[in-house]
């Protein structure tokens, strides 16, 4: 995906949809997948995703939230900007 170098979000925010990004830590499930047991984990710290879309700031964490999509899993979960890390795709 080409990036727009004038990408105002992406300069604001620090992520863009598209970038590729790496877990943290372990993003464990909410209750969101009723398949899965609340607790299990769904991605697991240095997996990698892509970052779907930026959802807005949360103003209860104090952070912004996006959507991002598990490589690994293919699962869609919601995270924190402190939960995610830039990976370097060339």
């Amino acid at each position: 995906m080409e990036k727009d170098p004038y990408d105002i979000l992406s300069v604001l925010v620090g992520f863009s949809p598209g970038d590729a990004v790496k877990f943290l830590k372990d993003i464990k499930n909410d209750g969101t997948y009723p398949w899965m047991r609340r607790g299990d984990i769904i991605a697991r710290k240095g997996d990698t995703g892509y970052i779907v879309r930026f959802l807005g700031y949360a103003p209860a964490f104090g952070d912004d939230l996006f959507e991002v999509i598990v490589e690994e899993s293919g699962c869609i979960v919601v995270c924190r900007s402190c939960e995610l890390g830039k990976v370097d795709v060339k």
